[in-house]
């Protein structure tokens, strides 16, 4: 299943498809994870000094890393499913969301 998840070397050379990668990269997984994260490092408690910060700022930021890597997860799994269901009833052309309805 790990080389599922490896795109080919074609996504280099074909906009369309580093295009609509990117899109859903940056559409799934990164804006409710860096607006979570950054609440949570704004509600956290640590001196207020520089001292302070650079204590906290390697937490905050393995945090958000493992935030990251959680929602990656989630995110491709809901994408492995989607494709799996529309491939498995033979609905090949589903390439968009205006397709998928």
């Amino acid at each position: 299943m790990g080389a599922l998840l490896i795109p080919s070397a074609s996504i280099l050379t074909n906009h369309d498809m580093l295009f609509i990668a990117i899109g859903m990269l940056g559409a799934t997984v990164m804006p409710h994870n860096l607006y979570l994260h950054s609440a949570l490092v704004q509600t956290r408690r640590y001196a207020r000094t520089a001292v302070g910060k650079r204590e906290a700022i390697p937490i905050c930021q393995h945090r958000l890393g493992a935030g990251a890597d959680d929602c990656a997860v989630r995110d491709a799994a809901i994408l492995i499913v989607a494709a799996a269901v529309f491939h498995r009833s033979g609905h090949y052309e589903v390439a968009a969301i205006e397709d998928a309805f």
